[in-house]
C-alpha cells in the first residue's frame, strides 16, 4: 500500500473515539489501588448515609463509540485511585445523524460524565443500645489469640 492511503487510514482511526479525563484530587494521601470489580457505583443517597473520604472529582468525556464505555472506566480510574465507590453527580449524552448528499450516514455520540471518587471509613466499634437514663456503652474489641509457642523436642 501507498504511504498516502495509510496516514488518513491511522488518523481516522486513531480520532474516531476520542476521549479526556481530568481528576481533580481533594487528598494528597495515598491509597492502595482496589481490583475494580470491587468498585460500586453508588447513589448520592446512600454516600450521605455512610461515613466516607472523598478523594478526587473526576471530569471524562467521549466521542464516538467510546461513549457506551463511560461506567467501566469510570470504574477503572475510581479503582485506581483507591476508591471503593464513585457518585456520579452530572451526566449527559447526545447523538447527532449526520450525512451527505451521497448517502453516507453516520450517529455522532457524545457522552459527559462527573463524578465523585469515594473511599468508605472503617464502621465504629458497635454500641450496644442505650437504656432510657443510661449513657450508651460501647463493647471492647475482642482480645486477640494467644501465641502457642513451639519448642524443640530435644
Amino acid at each position: 500500500m501507498n504511504l498516502r492511503f495509510l496516514v488518513p487510514l491511522f488518523t481516522v482511526v486513531t480520532f474516531a473515539g476520542c476521549s479526556s479525563t481530568q481528576v481533580d484530587r481533594h487528598t494528597t494521601t495515598k491509597y492502595e489501588k482496589v481490583p475494580p470489580a470491587k468498585v460500586e457505583h453508588v447513589t448520592p443517597e446512600v454516600a450521605a448515609e455512610r461515613p466516607h473520604d472523598k478523594l478526587a472529582t473526576a471530569r471524562m468525556s467521549t466521542k464516538g463509540r467510546m461513549a457506551k464505555n463511560l461506567p467501566a472506566e469510570a470504574r477503572k480510574l475510581t479503582a485506581k485511585l483507591g476508591g471503593n465507590a464513585y457518585v456520579v453527580t452530572e451526566g449527559t449524552t447526545s447523538t447527532r445523524m449526520t450525512g451527505g448528499l451521497l448517502g453516507t450516514w453516520r450517529d455522532e455520540t457524545v457522552a459527559n460524565m462527573t463524578f465523585e471518587v469515594i473511599r468508605w471509613r472503617a464502621a465504629p466499634a458497635s454500641a450496644s443500645p442505650a437504656k432510657p437514663g443510661q449513657p450508651a456503652t460501647t463493647t471492647p474489641p475482642p482480645a486477640p489469640a494467644k501465641k502457642k509457642h513451639w519448642y524443640w523436642p530435644w
